[in-house]
């Protein structure tokens, strides 16, 4: 898939027109994770997209339940929900055992202790005594892809909600497909905009990647000099030519010295040579250091 073909589709159909680079580097965390997989179905990377796009709206990056700016102050979110009555355990308090206060965190949010332990199982990391690894994109894109590939989220006693159950040859599920993630009313709003994720994706599939270019490589001015004065280089095949016409023997074999090879400098090597020639074999006036000219005769 061709991701920048990928990116002009959405930035258009789904952006407004723009995207930032934390926009960008949240999709890419998705991607990458997608790419890690031999999972094919378009279809089921355009819903865990939407899907994202419900929890975290069009920032596309993790965040803390709440949008919280601090952990402290995702804590005190839920607490009010609890307080409220809209959830009957406050699971960001902090466990007594681990001191991890397992509120809502990433792209789709891990909740609960024994899912923060699943995942980190699942992903070969420790995400109990790391919990903010989840609002790395290279992460949490990796729980979203799996979670919803696999079913981590959410269930019903005919088995996990994943993009399998929704999304077959002879079904497309998009707005059911909610579910994976969240039961409230808007699958809507994920049918509409996965359909545009899809759209972008597919016209991204019809085109290779664009080719890695070799970064440009800094000038190696020793490097520069020597391909000009040393071995066989440019200037100095002029200069010992030159040496040779005006009946001068360098002594050296026709070889003049390759820059920092024998200690002399640039201009140690270079410039006596060519003030002589120029101040004696043609007569040109050169200023000296004093101020003075240089002529011949």
């Amino acid at each position: 898939m061709n991701r920048r073909i990928f990116f002009d589709g959405i930035r258009e159909s789904i952006f407004g027109g723009s995207l930032n680079q934390r926009q960008v580097e949240g999709i890419d965390g998705i991607l990458d994770a997608w790419d890690d997989g031999d999972w094919t179905d378009l279809r089921w990377l355009a819903c865990i997209l939407g899907q994202c796009w419900l929890e975290v709206g069009s920032d596309m990056y993790p965040v803390r339940e709440g949008f919280a700016a601090s952990d402290q102050e995702a804590i005190a979110h839920v607490s009010r929900l609890h307080a409220a009555g809209k959830i009957k355990t406050n699971y960001a308090l902090p466990d007594p055992d681990t001191g991890l206060a397992a509120f809502g965190r990433g792209l789709i949010q891990l909740t609960w202790i024994e899912n923060y332990i699943r995942a980190g199982q699942e992903l070969g990391i420790d995400l109990v005594d790391n919990p903010d690894l989840l609002l790395e994109p290279a992460v949490s894109g990796k729980v979203a892809v799996r979670g919803c590939i696999e079913g981590w989220f959410r269930g019903d006693k005919s088995g996990r909600y994943n993009c399998a159950r929704y999304f077959t040859a002879s079904k497309n599920e998009w707005a059911a497909a909610r579910n994976i993630v969240n039961g409230d009313k808007r699958g809507g709003d994920l049918e509409y905009r996965s359909k545009l994720f899809f759209h972008a994706l597919n016209k991204a599939a019809q085109h290779a990647p664009d080719p890695v270019e070799k970064p440009k490589e800094g000038t190696n001015i020793m490097g520069f000099f020597n391909n000009l004065f040393g071995g066989k280089g440019l200037i100095r095949g002029l200069v010992v030519g030159l040496l040779a016409v005006v009946g001068i023997e360098t002594g050296m074999g026709g070889e003049l010295p390759v820059v920092g090879a024998s200690g002399m400098s640039f201009s140690d090597m270079i410039l006596p040579i060519l003030i002589w020639f120029l101040s004696e074999r043609l007569g040109i006036d050169i200023p000296t250091a004093d101020g003075e000219k240089k002529k011949k005769g």
